[in-house]
């Protein structure tokens, strides 16, 4: 990004070539065919220039302008003579020194030299190296600053305009940053190779719309190639650096030194911490105050070594490299004018803003009362807010194509996922058993057992015998006598209790029911029998309940049935997670909804002028529909949606760049939506 962002460098070229004015004048002459063919044909030889009197002595004639030489002064090459020729028709003719300044004046259209004239300095990323670079194709507006050069006040104010300005471009459909409008005119050159004027015509229809329809009169535009060139022949500068930094292997430390033009081209493109730039140094904002910095040191170096003589043979470089809609005469008229410009006298202004990630780039986002302010600072006219422009209404926009974008990708998914879960709950719930059902338990005896002893008893266990016992009858047992057998029986009694409560029969009584008939012992007295006992009898009504045996047996009998018709195949198998991972995504469908109808009203508020909540609205509604995606992601895993390619692929609302996933808008390769396809690498 930072090979692409020598914004730097070209604006100093044409700040230098038409802010110093002399020197753009100056270097006409040599290149009078390259800058449109001016001729001398409207050059006035007056003693003023724009109306105002010029040279050293306000208050001289026309005879003033031209300095004699002393008399007897030798021509250059010639030999002084060693006697004056006694007559004065012999005496050499002095030549006359003609002041350059007012031979400046004298070639000027002085037309032009009145109220505000607008002059666009455009710097373009072309560079001989970069026609190497993998991916460059294009070449952009980089650098837009505009000169306003006040005749009336003499002063000029320079504005810049920042290369990733979210932008209108006149006549153009579609969203582009504001450096785009060079290639939404064609380009700088034809395919031909040859200039193209149309390209930078563009660029000026961007900058009038900037600033509000003020027109832009003049453009001038170089490229990055002859920069350093053009600074290296004016022999570099003197300049106090007031960083230190690295960039592609070159350190610069802090203090007073002699910059070349690799120098001037790194200080004005470094800005990040990488270069080793401090927090309070990096970024877009200070580096702009840094190149304007170095435009004024290069101005006032130039004065300083009064290079302006020199113009000429140092503009020669920029023989196919310069390009201009200004004719000779009004390219003096600028010169003229900065002639004598006090650097103090020159403003500096910016039409900044916040940088987001929205649109798929990095857009610059106007502050409108910052740029109202410039507007009338330097014009004295009040400009009308641009509104839709801003950060808020920006983000509004992106919001509501994504959620454009979104509904043609969540319907399908929505009404996929909601027919296989209506299918899914015609079949029955599958478990791997079935749940048995609770046999019921006996109720418990109303005469309560002895109560039990801390202590087991000394009477040994009955050992359980191996023949089955009879079906319980409904006639109760035979009642325990007064005192317990000394002996165990054959046959096994009812649960024992730790004291048994009776003597055992000689005929087993009915095996036990899982549950006691009373409260259990702490300690059982006799080991269950191996084989189970007979099932109670249906019907019965007695009070312990054994009956009710049968009726669960036939519950469980047709489950058995059920599961064994229903296979795994056929039962239901989406689990009550995916089902609320659903049931969640569509709630979230819901709120986007919402958002989408609140933040369509607070925009509305906005274009209108009055106090809205879209700040606020926007935000939420940008992150409900990052929620949506992440969701619709979700569900599609779940769910095994594989009717669009790519879906799972993510790509966030903020991300930057043209991007394979179906999340990505790319409504810069739609002719359809951006009526001209702009490569930003």
């Amino acid at each position: 990004m930072e090979k692409k962002k020598l914004v730097v460098l070209l604006s100093c070229i044409a700040g230098a070539v038409v802010i110093l004015g002399v020197v753009i004048a100056l270097l006409l002459t040599p290149i009078t065919s390259f800058l449109n063919g001016g001729t001398g044909e409207d050059f006035h030889n007056v003693g003023s220039c724009g109306g105002k009197t010029v040279g050293p002595d306000a208050n001289a004639t026309d005879a003033g302008f031209i300095t004699p030489v002393p008399e007897n002064t030798p021509l250059p090459g010639e030999t002084p003579s060693a006697a004056v020729t006694e007559n004065p028709t012999d005496a050499p003719t002095p030549t006359p020194t003609i002041d350059p300044y007012v031979e400046l004046c004298e070639k000027a259209d002085t037309s032009m030299m009145k109220d505000i004239v607008n002059v666009l300095l455009v710097g373009v990323d072309y560079s001989t190296e970069r026609e190497t670079w993998n991916g460059k194709k294009e070449w952009h507006s980089d650098v837009m600053m505009v000169l306003a050069v006040n005749f009336e006040e003499n002063r000029a104010d320079l504005i810049s305009l920042p290369r990733d300005t979210y932008a209108n471009i006149p006549d153009v459909k579609g969203i582009y940053k504001l450096n785009a409008s060079l290639n939404c005119g064609g380009g700088l050159y034809n395919d031909d190779g040859s200039f193209n004027p149309k390209g930078l015509e563009k660029v000026c229809d961007a900058a009038e719309w900037m600033l509000g329809g003020i027109e832009i009169n003049y453009y001038y535009a170089v490229t990055m190639t002859s920069l350093k060139e053009l600074v290296d022949l004016c022999g570099g500068l003197e300049y106090d650096m007031d960083i230190a930094f690295k960039i592609q292997g070159r350190s610069y430390e802090k203090g007073l030194q002699h910059v070349d033009g690799q120098g001037f081209l790194d200080y004005c493109r470094v800005r990040k911490g990488v270069n080793g730039l401090p927090a309070n140094e990096q970024g877009d904002a200070n580096r702009v105050n840094r190149q304007k910095r170095m435009l004024v040191a290069m101005f006032r170096q130039m004065q300083a070594d009064k290079l302006i003589t020199q113009i000429p043979d140092i503009l020669e470089t920029f023989d196919g490299d310069l390009f201009t809609n200004c004719k000779y005469a009004q390219t003096a008229a600028l010169a003229a004018f900065a002639y004598n410009l006090n650097a103090e006298n020159i403003g500096m202004y910016s039409m900044s803003g916040s940088t987001q990630s929205l649109f798929q780039w990095n857009f610059l986002f106007t502050d409108q009362n910052n740029r109202v302010d410039v507007i009338k600072n330097v014009y004295g006219i009040s400009a009308k807010k641009r509104t839709q422009y801003t950060l808020n209404y920006g983000r509004y926009r992106w919001c509501d194509m994504l959620y454009d974008h979104y509904q043609d990708l969540l319907k399908p998914l929505t009404k996929y996922v909601q027919e296989l879960i209506d299918e899914d709950d015609k079949l029955p719930e599958f478990t791997s058993e079935p749940t048995p059902e609770e046999t019921p338990t006996e109720k418990p005896t109303d005469t309560p057992t002895a109560k039990p002893t801390d202590k087991p008893t000394n009477t040994p266990t009955v050992k359980p015998t191996n023949t089955p016992t009879v079906k319980p009858t409904n006639t109760p047992t035979v009642k325990p006598t007064k005192a317990p057998t000394a002996e165990p029986t054959k046959e096994p009694t009812t649960e024992p209790t730790k004291e048994p409560t009776a003597e055992p029969t000689k005929e087993p009584t009915a095996e036990p029911t899982k549950e006691p008939t009373a409260e259990p012992t702490k300690e059982p007295t006799a080991e269950p029998t191996k084989e189970p006992t007979a099932e109670p009898t249906q019907g019965s009504d007695d009070e312990s309940g054994e009956g009710t045996e049968g009726a669960a047996g036939a519950v469980r009998a047709s489950r058995a049935i059920l599961y064994a018709e229903a296979t795994p195949e056929q039962t239901r198998k989406y689990t009550k997670e995916q089902r609320e991972l659903f049931e969640s995504y569509k709630t979230c469908l819901r709120e986007l909804e919402e958002l989408h109808d609140a933040a369509d009203k607070e925009a509305k508020k906005a274009r209108n002028g009055s106090s809205n909540s879209l700040n606020t609205v926007g935000q939420s509604y940008l992150k409900k529909l990052d929620e949506a995606q992440a969701l619709a992601i979700e569900v599609a895993k779940s769910f095994n949606y594989t009717k669009v390619k790519n879906f799972t692929t993510p790509f966030g609302v903020t991300s930057t760049g043209w991007g394979s996933s179906p999340w990505a808008v790319n409504y810069g390769l739609n002719r359809k939506f951006n009526e001209i396809r702009v490569d930003f690498n």
